[in-house]
């Protein structure tokens, strides 16, 4: 009778302990911090501000260092991922400063302008600051080609998707003009990459 009771006792406790972690693992709470990077002037306030308030930026002024905000991202499991987003100026000037802004980033969106065949050239060079000074084991990394709603387009969907794939990395077009869903599109499998990151790593949060 009382070696039933402990076996009982002792598989009731294991079980309750298996709920325990099945539910903390359900209503994790996550913190990642994403950089954008990319040449002046090719959209990434804009990126930043069409994810954040849903709506184009219009009036147009160089970020001067750095620009930031936070945005909460749900998953069906009820995972909650806090999002720290740095829009980092693209200047010549700002260049020294800007890897102190990509320690302890999780995930980075390079960004170039279709418009603008410079700004794509300069991907690699982003994409060589981010492997120099970011610490993170499993930095995420995307290629955005923004403004994918101009006209004079200089740069062609199959070349950014070449470089992207080239150096493995998720490829898209975006436009922070026209609300058509590309900038969540890229935020929202973002997430999903960082959180598959997480679960697969010893990742911390920031």
């Amino acid at each position: 009778m009382g070696c039933g009771g402990s076996k009982e006792r002792k598989k009731k406790k294991q079980n309750d302990g298996i709920k325990m972690r099945e539910s903390i693992k359900t209503n994790a709470k996550l913190e990642a911090k994403i950089v954008l990077v990319g040449s002046s002037g090719v959209g990434k306030t804009c990126i930043a501000t069409r994810y954040k308030e849903g709506k184009f930026e219009s009036d147009y002024k160089a970020t001067v260092g750095a620009a930031y905000f936070q945005k909460n991202f749900g998953f069906p499991d009820g995972t909650q991922l806090k999002l720290h987003i740095w829009d980092t100026g693209g200047s010549e000037k700002f260049k020294s400063v800007a890897p102190l802004y990509y320690k302890d980033a999780h995930a980075a969106l390079i960004v170039y302008a279709i418009d603008d065949e410079q700004s794509f050239q300069q991907v690699d060079y982003w994409l060589d600051q981010l492997r120099d000074h970011g610490n993170m084991p499993k930095m995420v990394k995307y290629v955005i080609g923004n403004k994918s709603d101009v006209e004079n387009r200089r740069v062609q969907i199959k070349e950014g998707r070449r470089y992207a794939e080239g150096n493995q990395m998720p490829f898209f077009e975006t436009s922070a003009l026209v609300n058509d869903g590309s900038i969540n599109d890229v935020f929202s499998q973002l997430a999903t990459d960082i959180k598959k990151a997480f679960d697969e790593s010893e990742l911390t949060t920031v």
